[in-house]
This record gives C-alpha cells, sequence and structure tokens, in this order.
C-alpha cells in the first residue's frame, strides 16, 4: 500500500517524485492516484505518463531490483495570470490559469503585470480582491477571467434646451377633458389655452460643458461641449428683465411655439364662418368655436383653430390648422375635392375625408384619414396616442419621410397609394448630374492625354513647351474638379443611403390590399392582409415585413 509520505519533493521545489523501492506489485496508476489525492501534492498537476511509465517499471521488477532513485510524476505549478487590453482601451480584462500545487496569484504581482502593461486608470480594487480570493480557492488549473479596470468614458455636454411653460392649441385637441376615473368627454376638450402680458412661456435650459474622461493608460478623452442656442423672442413676447433665460408674454394672445422660442398670436375669435361673416383674412391667429361653411374662405397668417367642422371650405394658414371635430368634403362632378387645407405648419383633426391636405411639417389624424389628397414635406400619423384606433383608407399620399396608421386600407381592397420621395428625388438627380459631369471631365481628359502626347512632335521647342505646360495646367485643373465631384457623389450617397434607412411606412395593426407603396423608384403592393408590418428598403430592395 502507497502511503501519502511516500510522495516526496524533489530539490528543485517543483517536482514531486515516488521511489519505486517502496512500491509492491503487482501496482496499477489508480492506486497512485488515490494516495497522491491524500497527500500534501493533491493539487500537483499529475503526468500521466510518467505514472504509467512508473507503474510498468515496478510490475516488471517484481524480484525487488527496483532502483532508489525516485520516478517524477507530479508538478507543481505556479498561476499565470495575463490581461487583456480592449482595443479602445477602456477595459482591462484579467485572464488567470489558476495554480496547481503552486502559487497563487497575489495583488502585488498583479499590480506589476499592470504596471508592464503602461495600465495606470481604472483599477476596480475590491472587484479584484474578490477575484484573486476566488481564484486562490477554486479548482487547480482551471481557467478564469475577471475585468479589472475600466476606464472613465468622456461625458459630453447637453445642447442647450427650451422647455415650453404654457399649452398650446394642438395639446388641446389630444386632451378630452375626464368624467371620472374611467371616462373622458370627448366633446369637452378644456379651456382655450390664452396668456396675459407677463406670463412665462418658455425657459431655457443652458448648455453645459461636459466632462473628459480617461481610458486604462490615463489618457485624457476630451469631451465635447454642449451647443448653445439663443431663446428667440417672437412677436409679442420678450425676455425676462430678471432672469435671461426666462421668455414672457408682452401682450394677450394665443402662444405659439417657434423654434427655439415661442410667439403670441393676436387673436380673431368667432363663431362661425359663414356667408353672414364672409370670407376671413387675418393677420394673426382665428379660433373659431363653431364651424366654417360650405364654400368659405379663411387664410390667417399665424394658426387656425377650428373648434366644429370644415365643410367644404378652404384654409390657408402661415402657421398651424387644427379642426377638433371633422374635416369633410366630396368629390365635385368635375373631379376636383371640394375641401382644401394648407399649412405652413402642421395640420392637426380627428377626421379627414375627401379633403386636400397640404402640410409643410406633420399631419396628425386621430381617427380616420380617408379618400384624401394628402402631402406633408414631413410625416403623416394616423391614430390616437394608443395605437388603439386609426384608419387609413383610399386617396394619395406624398410624404417626405414616413406615414404610420394603425390601419392602412381596407377588406374591400380600396386602392390606396402612398408616395415617401421627400429628398430622394433631388438627391438622385444631383448625383445624376455629377455623375455625368466626371464623365465629361475623363472624357476632356483622355483628349488632353492626346494632345500631350502629340506636343512632342512640335519642333520649335519654345512653343512645345508653351503647349505641354498649357496642357497640363489644364490637365491639372479637371483633377481638382474630378475630386470635387466625386467627393460630393459620396457625400451624396451617404445622405441617400440615411434618407432610406428613415423613411418606411408603417402598419400598428393591419395592412389590408391593395395599399401600393413607393419609395426610390420601386413600388410594393399587398396582395393580402397582413398583421402588424412595415415597408422598408433594405439592401436595395423594398418590400413588407414584420414589425
Amino acid at each position: 500500500m502507497i502511503k501519502p509520505d511516500d510522495f516526496v519533493l524533489m530539490d528543485d521545489q517543483r517536482h514531486v517524485g515516488l521511489t519505486p523501492s517502496t512500491l509492491i506489485a503487482p501496482l496499477s496508476p489508480d492506486d497512485i492516484l488515490a494516495s497522491l489525492a491524500l497527500s500534501n501534492y493533491a493539487d500537483c498537476c499529475i503526468h500521466q505518463k510518467a505514472v504509467q511509465h512508473l507503474v510498468e517499471y515496478v510490475n516488471r521488477t517484481q524480484d525487488g531490483h527496483s532502483q532508489d532513485v525516485p520516478f517524477v510524476i507530479a508538478e507543481r505549478i505556479d498561476a499565470t495570470i495575463e490581461l487583456a487590453i480592449a482595443d479602445d482601451a477602456m477595459t482591462v480584462k484579467a485572464v488567470l490559469i489558476t495554480a496547481q500545487g503552486g502559487k497563487h496569484i497575489g495583488l502585488p504581482k498583479l499590480i506589476d503585470k499592470l504596471h508592464e502593461a503602461k495600465v495606470s486608470f481604472g483599477l476596480q480594487t475590491q472587484r479584484t480582491l474578490q477575484f484573486l480570493k476566488a481564484a486562490a480557492a477554486a479548482d487547480p488549473g482551471i481557467r478564469m477571467e475577471e475585468i479589472i479596470a475600466v476606464g472613465r468614458p468622456a461625458e459630453n455636454g447637453r445642447n442647450a434646451r427650451f422647455k415650453r411653460l404654457v399649452s398650446t392649441p394642438k395639446e388641446r385637441l389630444l386632451q378630452p377633458q375626464p368624467i371620472d376615473k374611467n371616462r373622458v368627454d370627448m366633446r369637452d376638450l378644456g379651456q382655450m389655452c390664452s396668456v396675459r402680458a407677463g406670463d412665462e412661456l418658455m425657459r431655457k435650459l443652458p448648455h453645459s460643458q461636459g466632462k473628459d474622461g480617461k481610458n486604462v493608460y490615463g489618457e485624457v478623452l476630451p469631451s465635447i461641449s454642449g451647443e448653445d442656442a439663443a431663446l428667440v423672442a417672437g412677436e409679442r413676447t420678450i425676455i425676462c428683465p430678471d432672469d435671461p433665460n426666462l421668455l414672457i408674454a408682452a401682450d394677450v394672445g394665443l402662444p405659439m411655439e417657434i423654434e427655439h422660442g415661442m410667439r403670441v398670436d393676436e387673436v380673431l375669435a368667432m363663431k362661425e364662418v359663414n356667408v353672414g361673416t364672409g370670407h376671413i383674412d387675418f393677420a394673426g391667429s382665428i379660433v373659431i368655436s363653431g364651424d366654417v361653411r360650405e364654400e368659405m374662405r379663411v387664410t390667417a397668417r399665424g394658426d387656425i383653430h377650428v373648434l366644429g367642422y370644415v365643410d367644404s371650405a378652404y384654409l390657408k394658414s402661415g402657421g398651424d390648422i387644427l379642426v377638433e371635430k371633422g374635416i369633410i368634403g366630396h368629390r365635385r362632378p368635375n373631379g376636383q375635392i371640394s375641401c382644401v387645407l394648407k399649412a405652413d405648419g402642421s395640420i392637426h383633426a380627428r377626421n379627414a375625408q375627401y379633403s386636400q391636405l397640404s402640410a409643410g411639417k406633420d399631419i396628425n389624424i386621430t381617427r380616420e384619414l380617408s379618400h384624401c389628397l394628402v402631402r406633408s414635406l414631413q410625416s403623416v400619423f394616423v391614430g390616437d396616442e394608443k395605437g388603439y384606433r386609426g384608419l387609413l383608407v383610399g386617396g394619395e399620399f406624398n410624404v417626405g419621410e414616413r406615414l404610420e396608421s394603425v390601419n392602412v386600407g381596407s377588406e374591400a381592397g380600396t386602392n390606396t397609394y402612398i408616395l415617401v420621395e421627400g429628398e430622394y428625388e433631388r438627391l438622385y438627380e444631383r448625383r445624376k448630374a455629377l455623375q455625368q459631369r466626371c464623365e465629361k471631365i475623363q472624357f476632356r481628359l483622355d483628349e488632353l492625354m492626346e494632345v500631350q502626347i502629340a506636343s512632342a512632335k512640335i519642333p520649335e521647342e519654345e512653343k512645345r513647351i508653351a503647349m505641354q505646360n498649357k496642357v497640363a495646367a489644364t490637365i491639372q485643373h479637371d483633377h481638382v474638379l474630378m475630386a470635387q465631384a466625386e467627393t460630393e457623389i459620396e457625400e451624396i450617397e451617404k445622405a441617400i443611403e440615411a434618407y432610406l434607412s428613415h423613411s418606411r411606412f408603417i402598419a400598428k395593426k393591419h395592412i389590408y390590399p391593395n395599399v401600393h407603396f413607393k419609395l426610390a423608384g420601386q413600388e410594393v403592393v399587398s396582395e393580402r392582409v397582413y398583421g402588424p408590418s412595415q415597408a422598408v428598403f433594405s439592401e436595395g430592395e423594398l418590400k413588407f415585413e414584420p414589425l
């Protein structure tokens, strides 16, 4: 029987041996391994071939003529550690192989490793100590990994922001007043929002400078300061004398948001627009508490806010148009639409049918948009805030960026035509013109090269040199023009790629048959009922795909 004390540590204090003369045949490798597991060298790295060789030797020399020189069968191996530094130098990962009867890795050795790697920032001391402690208690010879140092990313500053302090008329359309905890009154949209002189309109939240970071090498990562922007005092507003970041009203009126500021419109209030009032043309904003009747025209430099219906009328606004009930039109015998709304800003309404809607910004319809001719330089949205209801059916749409609706089309297969065009056509034509310019320049360069070759045959030196210099200057100029055109083409292609990745058509619940969607010269048509889907331009192909 092999005793645990039979195993001896060799003079090099590294290898573990077992003397054959202390062993009795017959012997198996398991006998040696079982005893080694009970010895002080149980964690050492076992040399399996050496164990097998020792067993064969003992069993072969059963006559007792075994040698007294120990056979090396195991080895003490110290733990090893390597550092893996991320490409961005923001993390250091320690990769440790635990000791096999040898020495464990201590914090001083790890710190030496960090110094060798020139890591000087971000050591996670507590995490590192826990990692080394776990490694010392772990099974021998296993691989362990841990992030032990982390850089500090730069914190970019925030741009100046602008917080509006009052409601605007367009929000009123989306805020029916509550009757109780579970119901709202869709006919009661609350009081008309107006302001008086001195009322606070908007506060500027100043930009911040940002905070530099450091990578694990201690190198500074510069931050980017936020961009500042001035608080804009529109008409009938002023910057507060006591607070340069506060905008207040200078007069009574309707608050309207503009870029980085507010304006207060003078308000013309009317009960209704009909043949009795005549057409309306006003320099400020108009609030109509009732309806706009058939064939009437309403024009305003500011917003137009109709609390009732717009029925086969013409509205034109330099700002937004808001219709709290509905926009109602019909198709005349000559095929034209009877109701027209044009806004430099956005258009908001609950419903619209058989109407022509044109907006410089978004068009938002909360319930149903049917059989309309719609043009928006930005996007069209059809549906309530929660995405429960919203139907877009029939008509033609020309949209700058994207179209979103809860449902699109009808089970009857009503033809609905959607074109997302925006900047694509302009960019496409510009790229085409530049490519043609490059072709002309290349053709001219080819001709100039022929002229340059021919000029070498001019017998008079003075004329030959003058011609060659002139041709060389022209070639150099054309190369500059070519490089400029190619650079612009690259920029346009990036802009086209960005536009196509952002532009899309989304139906949150259903797309019904015969919905035609066009983008970038391609068209896709729904031939069945789809669930929640979107039409996107992907890998050069326009297609429907699930949300």
